[in-house]
């Protein structure tokens, strides 16, 4: 079950229109963290607004914050960009050997579905998914909470531990193994493990290096 944005879609190609809202290099960065934050923070207080949605209103609460405003062309390209993201360059290798080994390989995204659909699509790897799973029409509540891994077992019919969970996130790889399932973390640019809380099965450097180990157990 892989995660999709930074895990396996590269999001530097969002890099110009973020330096070009806020003429500052860590701005996307900073976006993504910010989106994570405040999607964790509506999933505690029980309220629930759709990543794109909110995607949105984080790009402008910077932009507030900032005094910047901004233009409703870099909005548009924003938006189109978010559905172009391509795949880093091991992905659809990695994707190969691990359907070759015999897996089942599935998504879960914070993203509806049809965003999902279209960034894979785009990304040329749409077909070597079985499934999508989103949390907009599963549990409407964000990662790491332990019903969206569960929803996904559940409508696999195979239990929690025989799932593998694939991710960049250390708060994502945290609610996955709260909710029983095995945990990969992939090392991308600007994310790294953390030292609290349950740890991965594997860190890997790329999605063949988790092909290879998962050949290996």
């Amino acid at each position: 079950m892989f995660d999709i944005v930074e895990t396996i879609l590269d999001t530097e190609s969002l890099a110009p229109v973020f330096d070009r809202i806020f003429q500052d290099g860590q701005a996307l960065r900073s976006w993504l963290d910010n989106l994570f934050i405040y999607s964790e923070a509506l999933t505690i207080v029980d309220i629930y607004a759709d990543a794109g949605t909110l995607g949105i209103a984080v790009v402008e609460m910077m932009a507030r914050s900032r005094g910047i405003k901004i233009h409703p062309q870099d909005l548009a390209t924003l938006k189109h960009g978010l559905g172009s993201m391509p795949a880093y360059p091991d992905v659809s290798a990695g994707l190969r050997r691990l359907r070759e080994l015999g897996y089942r390989l599935v998504t879960l995204s914070n993203s509806p579905t049809s965003a999902c659909e279209t960034q894979l699509r785009s990304a040329g790897i749409r077909d070597d998914f079985e499934r999508l799973f989103s949390i907009d029409d599963q549990v409407k509540r964000y990662k790491p909470a332990r019903e969206t891994y569960l929803g996904v077992a559940a409508a696999l019919s195979v239990p929690p531990s025989d799932l593998w969970l694939i991710s960049c996130h250390a708060f994502d790889v945290m609610g996955a193994k709260s909710a029983g399932l095995h945990a990969a973390f992939v090392s991308r640019p600007g994310n790294a493990p953390i030292a609290v809380g349950p740890q991965p099965d594997l860190i890997v450097p790329n999605l063949g290096a988790f092909a290879t180990a998962l050949a290996q157990r």
